[in-house]
């Protein structure tokens, strides 16, 4: 009798753990379908960032509509300008370096290349009061990146007009400068063409 009493309570105490083991959706199955089923934080991020992509990419093909012929030739207009005072950066970088260098010609060089960083900036500034309030919001970002390239070149500048002031200058100072001025417009010329690709300038 003792025996039977202590089965029937031992059957007793594993019963709701048999059941809740056999019920659908059980303590173990549940936590597996939660974490299969439930997107994680990741997913729904990535998803976020996809729809985002998305909307800039639709935005970018309508603004590329509302390009200008004026807005393309002002956009040509600036990549060559700041192709040619790259190239002029690096000629000078070059005659610089050279034994004995011509520092009287340095400066009328220096005074073409600022004339020409001049330049680029007044056809930069009309091209970019030519756009529309959707357009310049899109590229701001660019365009805050440029300023900032643009306040590096205006210091390098500055920087070679005090070494050619000089009684005896550097040419390997001015050199180096130069060299800087080449890298710095290189890098705005990029970003410009980023803009342009943008807004379909540069079709």
């Amino acid at each position: 009798m003792r025996n039977r009493l202590l089965v029937i309570t031992a059957v007793l105490m594993l019963a709701p753990s048999i059941a809740l083991a056999q019920r659908p959706g059980g303590a173990g199955q549940g936590r597996g379908q939660n974490q299969a089923g439930r997107p994680g934080a990741g997913a729904g991020t990535s998803g976020g960032r996809g729809t985002m992509d998305q909307d800039r990419t639709h935005q970018r093909d309508r603004l590329h509509t509302m390009a200008t012929d004026q807005e393309r030739t002002q956009y040509r207009t600036c990549d060559q300008l700041a192709d040619h005072a790259r190239t002029q950066a690096r000629d000078m970088s070059r005659s610089a370096s050279n034994k004995g260098p011509n520092f009287a010609e340095m400066r009328q060089q220096r005074d073409q290349l600022r004339e020409q960083i001049r330049t680029l900036q007044q056809e930069h500034q009309q091209m970019m009061q030519g756009l529309n309030d959707e357009q310049r919001d899109f590229v701001q970002n660019r365009t805050r990146t440029m300023e900032q390239i643009q306040s590096r070149i205006e210091t390098r500048l500055q920087q070679m007009e005090e070494e050619l002031g000089k009684e005896n200058p550097s040419g390997k100072r001015v050199s180096e400068l130069a060299r800087q001025l080449e890298r710095e417009t290189n890098r705005w010329r990029s970003e410009h063409r980023h803009i342009g690709e943008d807004l379909g300038l540069n079709t």
